[in-house]
């Protein structure tokens, strides 16, 4: 039976769900945007909002007693190829810091008409599998 929760040190969902869900070694990861704690934007621009998301997930599976080398997928959604450039950058940054070894995660990039609130830019889901 899977377990649900809502972590501390991340905004509340925006709706009826979880951010997280647990089933045995597989961990879920609802899409993260870059909001933090008190559901405000971390930034008005694709970079901050990036590293932010990232920000959010790994704190996700540290509640979980994982990490993100235990990232076996990830999906990103942008609000337009105008941002493609920076979000690569910023994904850079965060993993050279985070994936020192240089080995990533699968990660599906996707173009979308808009997310759940107009000032967010990208959102990030994972799934990670904890040995």
């Amino acid at each position: 039976m899977p377990t649900y929760e809502n972590p501390a040190g991340i905004g509340t969902p925006f709706s009826a769900y979880s951010h997280v869900a647990r089933a045995g070694e597989m961990i879920c990861v609802a899409g993260q945007c870059g909001i933090v704690e008190d559901n405000s934007v971390a930034g008005p621009d694709v970079a901050t909002q990036t590293i932010r998301a990232y920000e959010n997930i790994r704190i996700i599976l540290e509640s979980q007693g994982a990490s993100l080398g235990d990232v076996v997928r990830f999906v990103s959604y942008l609000t337009t190829r105008d941002d493609v450039s920076d979000f690569y950058a910023a994904r850079d940054e965060y993993f050279a810091a985070h994936y020192p070894g240089g080995g990533y995660p699968p990660n599906t990039l996707l173009i979308v008409a808009g997310l759940v609130r107009a000032d967010l830019l990208v959102e990030i889901d994972a799934t990670a599998y904890r040995q």
